[in-house]
Parts: structure tokens; sequence; C-alpha cells
């Protein structure tokens, strides 16, 4: 583990950048923080021990027992690894072209269908890439669908960038990166550039109606269209509607995402129709327009949603007779739980919209979310957010500075800063004791910061995930 002290706040609060005691202190607190990962949804049955097969694939590969010294194609692993559950698919780098001009002649053009469970694990996020690789060349539908229905999958994706996804048809519920009806983990992805349509309920990015978990994902530049709720980003079906359709979102960013439709509402970045639980994210730059409906252009909820510790900043919402840039908890919608969260600074639309349950420690920039000041949290704050930059850790944030009125905000004795199991929403949820960098938050004799970014503490870095086997990634020699 690198431990890398950033010494400017050390400083302020008088303690010794370089405390031996504060290193031990650290390495304990960073296992404990590791440790809590392993107990989130999907996470826990992603670390048992790989006991199947593990299947080696390269873009050019044509092998047919998927070896290391004779890799396959994608194609050929999947098929292999769907007869039997527990296999592990090793993605070299490269393009693995799936869209509808692909000339690979190894792949099959159109969706990955997996039906069984198993770990892919590519190369890293900017080395594999899997999808089309283009607008004219776009997979015709999703690019990955779990899905079986007498025994869903549990599915574990990591490192890799899943691309120009294309679900367009006549019938509901489509993702066009990822469609989940099972149980999916997905660790440092990029989730990009794929489009849906449907009647409604369509995820631009991905829409789950099943488990699903996003850890260090960076979800961007997604469009969605539809009648009804649909996300550019993301698209959470379930909870009254449908007995699953959990959400986990940790640490990820997501940005650019793109929702528009007909007279049902749309959300830019998430669009949560079941259970969602939002925890060190940045959401921004996303936009949703509906000529008929409530629009949200950060989250619009209908169901139950509970956001902790995240920033939501530089959406816009247009065209409908209501607008919210930041957050929408629509007519009819369920609680929309807010705490430790900035919700400011949005490009058009007000920072909220209906009714939000103010948990603590939130921050707007007018006056639309009704934060009560006996909740600790702030209305009307002068703040201007930079853009989205690569600030350290394994996504891009927005970063504050020691001048916002973001800064230094939460007590210590909150479970909000010191991290650890909380009640919201009548739930159990593990608040992390790193923020969306992976800084710690809490020093002796400090505060915390509000929102997904801590002014400078000590980075823990790099950061490790549960299992071991998914921090490897496969290149072919």
């Amino acid at each position: 583990m690198v431990l890398v002290v950033m010494e400017g706040r050390l400083r302020r609060r008088g303690l010794r950048a370089h405390s031996s005691k504060g290193v031990v202190l650290l390495g304990a607190l960073s296992l404990f923080g590791a440790a809590t990962l392993s107990l989130l949804p999907g996470v826990a049955s992603a670390s048992s021990t790989t006991t199947g097969t593990t299947l080696y694939v390269t873009p050019s590969g044509s092998g047919t027992t998927c070896s290391v010294t004779a890799p396959c194609s994608l194609t050929q692993a999947i098929a292999l690894a769907n007869r039997a559950s527990g296999d592990t698919v090793m993605v070299g780098a490269g393009t693995y072209d799936t869209g509808t001009a692909s000339t690979n002649a190894n792949l099959i053009k159109g969706p990955i269908n997996i039906t069984a469970s198993m770990t892919i694990v590519g190369a890293g996020a900017d080395k594999t890439f899997i999808g089309g690789t283009s607008t004219s060349d776009q997979v015709a539908g999703s690019v990955f669908q779990v899905y079986n229905p007498t025994a869903p999958p549990v599915v574990t994706i990591s490192g890799v960038t899943v691309q120009y996804g294309n679900a367009t048809n006549y019938y509901n519920n489509n993702g066009g990166g990822i469609y989940n009806a099972g149980t999916v983990t997905a660790i440092n992805d990029t989730i990009s550039e794929n489009t849906a349509w449907a009647p409604q309920n369509s995820g631009g990015g991905i829409y789950n109606t099943g488990t699903f978990t996003a850890i260090n994902d960076t979800i961007s530049a997604n469009t969605a269209s539809s009648d009804n709720y649909n996300g550019g980003g993301i698209t959470n079906y379930g909870g009254t509607n449908n007995p699953n359709g959990t959400f986990t979102a940790i640490n990820d960013t997501i940005s650019g995402n793109r929702a528009h439709g007909g007279a049902g509402g749309s959300s830019g970045g998430i669009s949560n129709l079941g259970y969602l639980t939002a925890t060190n994210d940045t959401i921004s730059g996303n936009s949703a327009s509906d000529s008929g409906a409530s629009n949200a252009g950060g989250i619009s909820n209908i169901d139950t949603l509970t956001a902790t510790n995240d920033t939501i900043s530089g959406n816009s919402a247009s065209g409908g007779p209501y607008n919210a840039g930041g957050i929408f908890n629509l007519s009819g919608g369920g609680p929309f739980m807010l705490a430790a969260s900035i919700v400011a600074d949005q490009v058009s639309g007000r920072d909220c919209g209906g009714t939000i349950s103010d948990a603590g420690y939130n921050l707007s920039s007018d006056d639309s979310c009704g934060f009560s000041s006996t909740s600790t949290s702030l209305s009307n704050q002068s703040i201007t957010l930079p853009a989205l930059a690569n600030n350290g850790g394994p996504t891009q944030t927005i970063a504050i500075t020691s001048s916002s009125p973001a800064y230094d905000v939460i007590p210590s004795s909150s479970a909000l800063c010191s991290g650890g199991p909380i009640t919201l929403n009548s739930s159990p949820i593990t608040i992390p004791h790193t923020d969306q960098q992976g800084v710690l938050r809490l020093l002796p004799g400090a505060g915390c910061d509000i929102g997904a970014y801590q002014v400078g503490s000590i980075s823990l870095a790099p950061q490790t995930l549960p299992p071991a086997h998914l921090n490897q990634s496969y290149s072919a020699t």
C-alpha cells in the first residue's frame, strides 16, 4: 500500500505529516475500508474463490480451448463460460468489435448474451474495448445482456470499456450498454457512447431490473429516449413495480449523458424506479429535455433513493412544465433521502424538484431543495464549482477548495464523516472512510467536507478492492 500525504491540511490541524503512528492508523483504516466493500450487494458473491476454468481471449484469437498459449475469440470464450457457472474470462487489450460493420470473422455481431455466472476481467478500461467502434458501427442491441429466467446469472465485469450499443426496438426496458436481469458487479469500467430507445424505461448506459453494483465506474455520453422514465446514464427498474431492481453506485462519475422523449419525464443521469443507493458519486454535465413532463438533469426518483456524500452539479433540464437541473422526486415517488451532498450550480433548471428528505449536512445554491437549518444543511449558498477533472483516484471529480462553503462542515462525530454503518430510509448502509478519490475523510481534530470530494488529506493509493483476482489484468504476449 502506498500512502501519499498531502501536508497542507495536516499542518492546519497542527499535525506532523510524517508521523509513524499516523501511518499505522491509516493502514488499519484502509483495511477496514476495503473490508466494508465486501459487504455491499454483489461484491460478496464476487469475492469468493474462482472455481471454474480460466479462459483467455485476444482480439485475433481463434483457438478452441481458450488457453493462455492459444487464446480464443470473445465469442468462443463466452459460449464456453455459458455452459457452466464459475468461469473467468481474461480479455486482453484491444478492440472487440461486435457492431454491425465489424469485419472480425471470429466475433459474432450483436449482443453478448450471458446466461451463466462468470467473471470478465479486461486489461483496463483504457485498453480493452467491447462493443461497436463508432455511431456507424453500433451493436444491434445491448453490448452485454445478462439474462436467464431459470437461473439468474451472477456476473462481475471489470477493467473494460462498454461502448456503442444501440438497444432500439418497440419493447419496453432497454439498456444500450448493459441490460441486467441477474446480479452484476461492474468495477473500474467505462460505459460510454451507448443508446437506447423504448416506449418506456430505457437506459442509455445501463438498464437494471436485477441487482447491480457499480464501483469506480465512469458512465458517460450515453443517450436514452422513450415516452416515460428514461435515464441517459442509468435506469433502475424495480421496487413496488418489481421485487428486484436494486442499484448501488459507489465512487462513480456519471457525466455527459442525455435523455429526451415524450410525456412521461426524463433524467439525464439516473432514472430510478426501484431501490437505489448512491455514495461518493459525481453527477455532472447531464441533460434532460421532455416537452410534456418533469425533467431532471441529474437524478429522478419514483420509488426509493438514498444519496450520501455526492456532488450533483452542472446538469441541465428543459422543455417540460417542471424542470430541475439537479434532482427531482417525481409526483407519487417514494422517499428521496439526501445526506452530506452538494446539489448546486446547475446549468439550467432549479437544484431540486419535488419533496427531498433532508438527512443533514447538504448544500444547495438555491432554495428549491427545502433544506432546513435545523438539520445543519445550507441553502442559497454562493458556490461556483469547476468542471470535472482528474484530481486523483480512478474517476474524474469536481474539486472544492478551503474557501468553499462546503468545506469542513460535517463534524467528526457524524458517521457521514467518520464512516461506518448508518441507517437511512429505514435501511442500513455503509459510509466509506474515503471520498471518491480514495482520500481519507477524517483526521484528528478535523471535520469533513460536503460532497464527493475531500480537500487535501491523506490519499490511500492504490485503493485495493476485493476480490484479489479482479485486480489482475490480462496482457497477451
